[in-house]
């Protein structure tokens, strides 16, 4: 399968928008290098050249590539395609036409105790996805924070 087939055109998508409830987690300086069907992003950091992946799902950043050639060797890995692309549970919805600027995104997502399986999947707009998952994940982490708190007092 292609590498286009599991992600959505995003060249029109101004990365400091996109993630701009994304900033608790990391300073606005990656562009986009690609989004995928499920709502997760592959960024770079434009000066290093560094490629990092965004998982909306689990809301954490990882560096998985130092440079563009090497993100290219994993994007050739098929195990890595599966698992950053989500393919299996990818899988039913993947020869669905998709609107413009939508990605598959939980109805109610797994944090929240929804089901992580297709049929848990909707579309929803690009930037309302990442918005919610943004605000969601900021409010789990500032909660942590308080269990923390509290569990050290």
């Amino acid at each position: 399968m292609e590498i286009q087939h599991l992600t959505i055109p995003h060249q029109h998508l101004e990365a400091s928008q996109l993630l701009r409830n994304w900033t608790w987690l990391f300073e606005p300086r990656f562009e986009i290098v690609m989004i995928t069907k499920l709502g997760d992003a592959f960024l770079i950091e434009p000066q290093s050249g560094e490629i990092f992946f965004l998982d909306t799902l689990d809301g954490e950043l990882e560096s998985i590539a130092d440079s563009v050639s090497d993100f290219r060797q994993l994007l050739a890995d098929q195990d890595f395609v599966i698992d950053y692309f989500s393919l299996e549970l990818l899988a039913p919805l993947i020869h669905l036409e998709m609107p413009e600027n939508t990605v598959y995104s939980f109805k109610e997502p797994p944090v929240l105790g929804g089901a992580l399986q297709s049929d848990n999947l909707e579309l929803f707009d690009v930037q309302v996805h990442f918005d919610d998952m943004g605000k969601l994940w900021y409010q789990v982490d500032q909660l942590a924070e308080e269990m923390d708190t509290l569990e050290k007092t």
